[in-house]
């Protein structure tokens, strides 16, 4: 009986380890079969690629080489070593594929190809939160499981990688949203040590009025917690309205949206306004968010100049050069962010009579104009009825956290604007919006409050600057910023981070534009004690390069 036990278990463990055996043949063959397409799909690149130079030359190789030199070193130390010399071969051919055409055929990478790399990349690692490998395979498909052991056989053990940035990004999602990069700044500010001196940010170190936190905490205590109106509640259009009849006496009510800020202000303006393929003029340098903006309503922003020489003003002969029959709208920002300068009366009436004569709409970023410390703001409004006035709290209040601005132009626009703001937000935040239509009752004080504080800070921002031999800087009109050209032969990104190194934070130029590069941008919504203290350092940094 014994013996007939023993014998019954050997045959069944047997069976199970011929089993395994024949489920990892079987296995094998299958991931050999999945590796087909992407052999198919390289195929099908080299046979493109050798009909599609003209196109390929649109993206050289360097260019590609070069988004691949920002990634992490790969895990094996070697990077010459057969296995990474795979791995890049396969990755600069998927990376590719998207710019080949054949005719009017786009080749396209197949599922299995898009896993191939995703394997590589992950294989080569990444900044971010890591997963098992293991994890990683089975995602990508057991097929490559055969690909990973040809390429990578000594990482294989168990261990974890890091994926969140990985490049898949450029195959899985839409160019527009894939070629969107990163906002340099941040970058310096998850890097800045403990206690470092903070000009880079674009924020009021102040806090906001006490009358709106109060009437925030009583919105809150009255039961204002539930959804609005998409537009905003009546009431703090109504006062907004008010206010803007110092710029056009036929406004009212009908003519405001209330936002998620300017940020979104913008997005959505952008959104209701630019079509597949349209042309917009937008600053360079510039605030970060425009070009993006117009790309991402599937519009293409073309660049006019704002340089150092031109007192960062626009050189209207160019922008007239610029427009062509597909232009559709002109973005302006004055008070600037982040050159500090103010266009004057006839430089907006001169952009507006452009406008005019081409049919164009203006989009006119005018967040800063309460921090105008030398004449007078004039809106785009006042000489061109197709502007859209996009404007916010976050500085006018002190309120950035809040998240609250409004959006001002023609009714019919306003219809049209809302009927995205409710796909995209559904309503602005109801207790907020109550917190700022007290704010505007009080909005006179504090605004002199602001100003004159910001005016002393700027007057010293410019004396420490001038001190400065490398630097020079442009009279600085309104907004908070200060935006020197120096003569150090350093891009402003190694400019920013020598100065972040010796407990500083700024912004560099190119940040801004690639007119913004040979620039620092310097915030001075810091104390005056802070301004001296940071531009001291910034001083010593300069002398030692």
């Amino acid at each position: 009986m014994n013996i007939a036990r023993e014998t019954s278990s050997r045959f069944q463990r047997l069976s199970s380890q011929i089993s395994r055996k024949v489920s990892v043949m079987l296995s094998m063959l299958l991931s050999a079969a999945q590796y087909i397409p992407m052999v198919q799909d390289l195929s099908g690149f080299l046979s493109c690629a050798a009909r599609s130079s003209e196109t390929l030359a649109k993206e050289p190789f360097s260019e590609i080489d070069a988004h691949w030199a920002e990634r992490p070193p790969a895990m094996n130390a070697d990077e010459n070593s057969p296995q990474n010399a795979i791995a890049n071969a396969i990755r600069r051919a998927i990376m590719i594929f998207p710019l080949c055409k054949m005719g009017t055929h786009a080749v396209r990478p197949s599922r299995s190809t898009k896993r191939a790399f995703a394997l590589v990349e992950c294989c080569h690692g990444s900044d971010g939160p890591v997963i098992p490998s293991y994890a990683i395979l089975v995602a990508a498909s057991p097929g490559f499981m055969f690909l990973a052991i040809m390429v990578y056989p000594a990482r294989l053990y168990p261990r974890t990688i890091n994926v969140r940035m990985c490049t898949l990004t450029i195959l899985m999602f839409p160019k527009r949203v894939a070629s969107l990069k990163m906002s340099g700044i941040r970058r310096l500010f998850e890097s800045a040590p403990p206690g470092a001196i903070n000009l880079g940010l674009g924020e009021p170190d102040v806090q906001p009025p006490p009358e709106t936190i109060e009437a925030f905490k009583r919105a809150l205590d009255a039961g204002r917690n539930k959804y609005g109106p998409s537009a905003g509640i009546t009431e703090l259009r109504e006062s907004i309205a008010k206010s803007l009849k110092r710029f056009r006496h036929d406004i009212t009510f009908e003519n405001i949206i209330i936002t998620a800020g300017a940020t979104e202000g913008m997005m959505i303006a952008c959104d209701t306004i630019i079509d597949e393929g349209d042309e917009v003029l937008v600053p360079n340098p510039g605030f970060i968010i425009y070009g993006p903006d117009v790309a991402l309503a599937g519009g293409r922003p073309v660049e006019y100049s704002l340089t150092h020489e031109n007192s960062f003003m626009p050189d209207i002969e160019e922008m007239k050069s610029l427009v062509t029959p597909r232009t559709k709208a002109i973005i302006v920002n004055s008070p600037s962010n982040p050159t500090g300068s103010v266009f004057p009366k006839e430089c907006v009436k001169a952009i507006c009579d452009i406008a005019a004569e081409h049919d164009l709409y203006i989009l006119s970023d005018e967040v800063y104009h309460n921090f105008i410390y030398d004449g007078d703001h004039w809106s785009f409004a006042r000489f061109h009825d197709d502007t859209i006035i996009i404007d916010s709290f976050s500085k006018s209040l002190a309120a950035t956290g809040w998240r609250i601005g409004y959006v001002a132009t023609s009714k019919e626009i306003v219809q049209q604007l809302s009927k995205v703001q409710y796909y995209a937000l559904a309503c602005p935040s109801t207790p907020t919006q109550y917190a700022v239509l007290e704010g505007l009752k009080h909005g006179e004080r504090f605004k002199k409050q602001l100003q004159d504080t910001f005016r002393r800070r700027r007057d010293i921002a410019l004396r420490k600057l001038q001190e400065i031999p490398t630097f020079s800087t442009t009279p600085i009109g309104g907004a908070f910023y200060a935006f020197p050209k120096y003569s150090q032969n350093l891009p402003s990104d190694d400019f920013a981070m020598r100065i972040l190194k010796e407990g500083v934070i700024c912004a560099p130029g190119s940040a801004f534009g690639s007119l913004g590069e040979g620039h620092l941008r310097f915030s001075y919504a810091n104390s005056e004690e802070n301004i001296e203290k940071g531009l001291e350092i910034v001083k010593r940094v300069a002398a030692s390069i």
